[in-house]
């Protein structure tokens, strides 16, 4: 499973994202915002109502009477906790605490649950 997943790359965070309670949706508002310029380099993109990736299988997968050869490329629908990896990889999430200092967290799975929502709502 491993060979199916993205590489590590680290793009370019110029994006910070603050999150702010009761501002959840801006917050996806800005993910997406920053998803898009980096779509085509992580491969990833919507059809119909989903949010996929393209991957190549790196073995031999045999079921339902088809074989597909090692190499082959296909559509693997993004699954949440995906997305939100990819979301850390391209953007600066920050939280402001009650004692005003800003730290730098994890994006919020709730961010890529709600993106996935969204689209498949359209």
């Amino acid at each position: 499973m491993l060979e199916t997943a993205h590489p590590y790359v680290k793009h370019d965070t110029t994006t910070v994202i603050t999150l702010c309670p009761g501002k959840m949706p801006e917050a996806v508002d800005q993910a997406e915002e920053a998803l898009l310029p980096h779509a085509e380099a992580l491969k990833v993109f919507q059809r119909g109502r989903e949010v996929v990736r393209i991957i190549s299988l790196p073995m031999l997968q045999e079921g339902g009477g088809l074989k597909r050869p090692a190499g082959t490329v296909q559509l693997e629908p993004m699954i949440p906790v995906a997305l939100t990896e990819t979301f850390d990889r391209i953007i600066q999430w920050e939280r402001i605490y009650a004692n005003g200092e800003t730290r730098i967290v994890d994006c919020p799975s709730r961010i890529a649950k709600a993106y996935l929502a969204r689209v498949a709502a359209k």
